[in-house]
């Protein structure tokens, strides 16, 4: 009997010892994923790279297998979708703005918030927020705090969801008003991209009429049991389908990233880093 424990003992750790090497190598790798829309509102075929979740996370010598990815796909613009940083005890914004530098040196770039951006607004940690506008104002980022930015045919929102939509073990939830109290009524004459970093919100944002919305937040589920369902998200929701991948509701699409780094749950298995590629296209085209 002491033999058979041994062995199932042996059998645990190494077992574990395999899944820890695993997540390490999903956690310091990342994939480029592609999506691809047609819309009569394009009227010129653009590239947009979706970044989402840094947490300070590098990839090689101050992100520079992320930067050469990203120049790889030649994006026309690059929109950021929060979660920069990782606002936790001591906060270090450098790592997130050394990136965000880099990038606008290159490209034009549009930074809108996520949970940890918004968690800078408190007391304790006093003028960081500030900070991070200066800086990225300085850079010559455009910052979206419940505002847009009009591109021609494309219109980019930021939504900045409040805290309370962002507890653990809370099933708040918001509406199509809750969105036009911030931003006001989409425009529909333009193709709209909207950022909204938490994506369970799809109902709120096709009703009040996004063509395109992208999210973040959950870091893919941690563990992707199947497809697109995670173990668990950073708000405590088990076998959620509303981590990763591609969602619709009428004629809203909603892209929801696993993100780039971890932060408390350090973990990835079955669900890799991911830099998104999203090409708009004009609706008659030969492109598939």
């Amino acid at each position: 009997m002491g033999k058979l424990v041994l062995i199932v003992i042996v059998v645990i750790l190494f077992i574990l010892l395999i899944l820890y090497f695993r997540s390490e190598y999903e956690k310091n790798s990342f994939v480029l994923v592609k999506y691809r829309f047609k819309s009569k509102k394009i009227k010129t075929a653009k590239k947009v790279i979706f970044i989402s979740d840094l947490h300070d996370k590098q990839f090689g010598k101050d992100n520079e297998k992320l930067i050469n990815a990203i120049d790889e796909c030649k994006p026309d613009f690059i929109v950021i979708g929060g979660d920069m940083m990782i606002t936790k005890g001591l906060v270090d914004l450098k790592p997130g703005l050394l990136f965000c530098e880099k990038l606008a040196k290159k490209y034009k770039v549009y930074y809108a918030n996520g949970n940890h951006e918004l968690r800078l607004k408190d007391k304790k940690y006093d003028g960081l927020y500030d900070e991070l506008n200066k800086s990225a104002k300085k850079m010559g980022i455009c910052r979206l705090e419940d505002s847009c930015k009009q591109l021609e045919d494309i219109c980019i929102y930021g939504l900045d969801i409040d805290k309370k939509y962002y507890k653990k073990l809370d099933n708040a939830e918001f509406d199509k008003a809750y969105i036009e109290s911030k931003l006001g009524v989409v425009n529909d004459k333009s193709f709209s991209i909207l950022l909204a970093h938490s994506p369970l919100f799809l109902n709120a944002y096709a009703d009040w009429g996004a063509d395109l919305a992208l999210s973040g937040h959950f870091h893919g589920g941690t563990v992707r049991v199947w497809k697109d369902i995670g173990l668990m998200t950073p708000q405590i929701h088990f076998f959620s389908d509303m981590v990763h991948g591609l969602k619709k509701k009428d004629n809203t699409n909603l892209i929801i990233s696993s993100g780039l780094g971890t932060h408390s749950i350090n973990i990835r298995l079955n669900d890799r880093a991911e830099l998104i590629l999203i090409e708009l296209l004009p609706l008659h085209t030969n492109k598939d």
